[in-house]
């Protein structure tokens, strides 16, 4: 992979400033930025204004920052990049990122630096959301790009869509890794803001607007990303997160999604698909985020977050109660209108998308057919077992290349004892209680699903015939 090669210039200050500097040296490495830095990269004997000025003209040195602070400007010595090194080179390559403003707020920048774009990272409220910023300067993926004549501003390029979380995801990520004790914090800090930002991708659908599956398809780029950091910070917790804590706070942060699936009191546009997009984003977050920890054989954050129910404020009925995983699944009206609209003539362009997003470097596109299969499996049983209403449709099955062979996990169930160790996800205490919800698909009880002449076969994707039949 090409990474991107940054010279920081700054001025040597107060072991406060030079700690901040490599801190956010710190966070553009773990950004996947390739820092070029003094104080990693100058030796013992070595001139430093040599070596700042050549990283600076360095045709190799994609992107310089200017960290300008009081004594920057102050500091003629401190000043490698002058008026005429400056225009010399490509503009283009300098951004001015400032870490103190003076007393009026006014950052200080440069006289020949003046009216040029610039990031502040002053401000501890804005650090976050303007660190994206730089990355995205860094990454040349400006903010907003102006459209080909003819067609509209893309979402997937909207500060609007912007969760402001990356910056806490790499710090998130750098103390799961490194075990450090602020981890659970982080983690907790990223889920709040993730949770919180989410709003930011509401979409208003006026009545009467025929292509209103438009809005939805085109703002659901930027979530990629997001998504992407999300399965990557769940597979890391899988694999080095043993807190106590660290399931309630993933149940937290599902239990606080369910706000996005019903409409706000004050909310003018309740089109009925005005909840589509949210309803999408959630259901696939909870679909990764169990098979990314099914990676890590993580049974115990599993049971807490499909056996443990979840509060709904109100549902569209208007009535408080609390319901089980399978509220993270809902019919998308607004897919199957497009499919119908465009004549796709497609099954389901929901679990299109579901395997389009599949990140085969944490979690395969097979792994997420098998956990879709296991959330089918266990709101069987919770309905047959406690009356409830089926409601976890597993959409993704739709692409099995082998639907007649058995999941890898329901393979290994012939032993007993592997049995025993995933039996507390699947809800069952005995290979019986799953004999039981197989016959109420045999009499039509339990619904199987299907999609024209394709049909599941859950004997087969159970290994039933061969389950706890070995020690």
């Amino acid at each position: 992979m090409i990474r991107a090669k940054v010279f920081i210039s700054y001025n040597w200050e107060t072991p406060k400033h030079d700690d901040w500097v490599v801190t956010l040296a710190e966070k553009l490495v773990d950004s996947n930025v390739d820092v070029i830095f003094d104080k990693w990269g100058l030796k013992e004997g070595e001139d430093a204004n040599e070596f700042m000025e050549d990283a600076v003209t360095d045709i190799d040195t994609d992107k310089v920052l200017i960290i300008c602070s009081k004594k920057y400007l102050s500091d003629s010595g401190a000043q490698v990049l002058t008026k005429e090194i400056f225009e010399k080179i490509n503009n283009d390559k300098f951004i001015v990122v400032f870490s103190e403003k003076d007393d009026d707020e006014n950052p200080y920048i440069p006289e020949f630096y003046k009216l040029r774009s610039y990031i502040d990272l002053s401000n501890d409220d804005t650090y976050s959301k303007n660190f994206e910023k730089l990355l995205r300067w860094v990454h040349n993926r400006p903010v907003y790009i102006k459209p080909n004549f003819g067609e509209a501003l893309s979402f997937s390029e909207d500060e609007k869509f912007s969760l402001e979380t990356t910056d806490l995801y790499n710090s998130a990520k750098k103390a799961i890794k490194e075990g450090k004790p602020n981890a659970i914090g982080l983690v907790t800090e990223y889920f709040n803001v993730f949770a919180n930002n989410l709003e930011k991708f509401r979409i208003d659908l006026e009545e009467g607007d025929e292509e209103y599956d438009e809005k939805i398809f085109s703002s659901g780029d930027e979530y990629f990303i997001y998504k992407n950091e999300f399965v990557e910070l769940v597979y890391m917790i899988g694999q080095y997160m043993f807190d106590d804590f660290i399931g309630k706070r993933m149940h937290d942060f599902f239990q606080s999604l369910t706000q996005y699936l019903v409409f706000p009191d004050d909310y003018k546009f309740k089109h009925k698909c005005g909840l589509d997009i949210f309803k999408f984003f959630i259901h696939e977050l909870f679909l990764y985020c169990i098979a990314a920890l099914m990676k890590h054989d993580r049974y115990d954050l599993i049971v807490d977050l499909i056996q443990d129910r979840y509060y709904i404020e109100k549902d569209n009925d208007g009535f408080e109660q609390l319901q089980g995983f399978e509220i993270f699944h809902n019919h998308l009206s607004s897919f199957q209108y497009r499919n119908d609209r465009l004549n796709l003539n497609r099954k389901s362009i929901h679990a299109d998308i579901i395997m389009k997003h599949a990140r085969s470097d944490y979690v395969t596109f097979n792994e997420v057919l098998q956990t879709d299969f296991i959330l089918y499996i266990v709101n069987c049983v919770q309905s047959l077992r406690f009356g409830h209403q089926q409601g976890w449709f597993p959409e993704s099955l739709v692409h099995m290349n082998f639907p007649d062979r058995p999941f890898d996990i329901f393979a290994r169930c012939e032993s007993r004892h592997y049995f025993d160790t995933i039996k507390k996800i699947l809800g069952v205490v005995k290979k019986m209680e799953l004999e039981a919800v197989l016959e109420s698909m045999d009499e039509e009880e339990i619904y199987v699903p299907e999609w024209d002449e394709f049909r599941i076969d859950p004997y087969a994707l159970l290994n039933f015939k061969d389950m706890c039949t070995m020690p």
